[in-house]
């Protein structure tokens, strides 16, 4: 069954008045609804902006320094991934990916 929003959805080119008589409600209601929409909308964008954006950032590369190369191959027998992130501000899964590039052994 459809509901007074989806009614008004399916009418985007009429005025609020239009809307509210073909369907029988005020046309406040309309305006209310259409804005709650658009408002759902502007927050969903948001959302996908953030999420690109998380993206675009994690996908830059850090380079790895010499001394963090050394801390790696020096501790990696002895201390965890995620010790070893914590450490040197990085992921738990591009230290062990940095180790099995460098062919390091537990």
């Amino acid at each position: 069954m459809a509901t007074v929003a989806d009614w008004i959805r399916a009418l985007p080119g009429k005025s609020a008045a239009e809307v509210a008589s073909f369907i029988g409600c005020s046309p406040k209601l309309v305006t209310v609804i259409r804005r709650q929409d658009r408002n759902r909308e502007r927050v969903r964008h948001i959302k996908r902006v953030a999420y690109h954006n998380t993206k675009v950032l994690q996908a830059e590369e850090i380079p790895w320094t010499s001394e963090h190369i050394k801390f790696l191959r020096d501790n990696w027998s002895t201390m965890t991934g995620s010790e070893i992130a914590r450490k040197l501000g990085r992921s738990r899964s591009g230290i062990v990916g940095k180790a099995n590039r460098l062919g390091l052994k537990k």
